[in-house]
């Protein structure tokens, strides 16, 4: 290939890239109107239902009975043998995530100050990512915790160590799918076949994951 043909081809990804890019920046700006209006939602139902028990509570207080004893816990079942690798050494698709992160709750209200925050409920992520030449997935949960004074819904932020935001990849899967693309295959009819060529080895849904 001539030194004219790579520059043709590098501009030609320079515009696939920025384009693909446009396209990410209006997701993500959906996704976060969409997750404010999520959090308008909770705040407005978490409001309800704390007057409702404050109410309820003292309407019963004075009349309140002594609960009868609960009965005994029953036995907890035995546990779920884990799934067995597939005869060509790959784990099932419903596995267990390799590594869990659990993100520190927030500690204090943006909106009033205060620091009386409880937990709610919490958003679960997976993030895939590539190392020393095999997928590790990793589950990221971030508390969402409302705030006893005004009712404000704060959830944990997303780690910063990652390079793409709200993105289902890792830094290593990233860096992976760069090296292949511009390194290792610079001549390659179509490079995102290729990536998914040399993966497939390592997990049978590659195209589907990769970018």
């Amino acid at each position: 290939m001539t030194y004219d043909e790579l520059l043709a081809d590098n501009t030609a990804l320079r515009v696939q890239m920025a384009t693909l890019m446009a396209q990410l920046s209006a997701i993500q700006a959906s996704n976060e109107a969409l997750a404010q209006e999520l959090a308008r939602l909770k705040r407005q139902s978490f409001g309800v239902k704390s007057e409702r028990l404050h109410h309820d509570d003292k309407q019963t207080g004075l009349f309140a009975q002594p609960e009868p004893d609960a009965p005994p816990p029953e036995p907890e079942a035995a546990a779920t043998p884990p799934r067995k690798a597939t005869p060509h050494g790959r784990r099932r698709p419903d596995r267990e995530p390799d590594e869990q992160l659990l993100v520190p709750a927030p500690t204090s209200c943006t909106r009033c100050g205060g620091g009386d925050l409880r937990e709610i409920s919490a958003s679960i992520a997976t993030r895939l990512e590539w190392r020393r030449g095999h997928f590790v997935t990793i589950l990221i949960r971030r508390p969402s915790c409302a705030c006893g004074q005004c009712n404000n819904v704060e959830t944990a932020p997303e780690p910063s160590t990652f390079a793409l935001s709200r993105s289902i990849v890792g830094n290593g899967l990233v860096a992976r799918v760069i090296v292949d693309k511009f390194l290792l295959c610079p001549a390659a009819h179509n490079k995102n076949y290729a990536q998914s060529t040399v993966m497939r080895s390592a997990l049978r849904h590659a195209a589907k994951t990769v970018l």
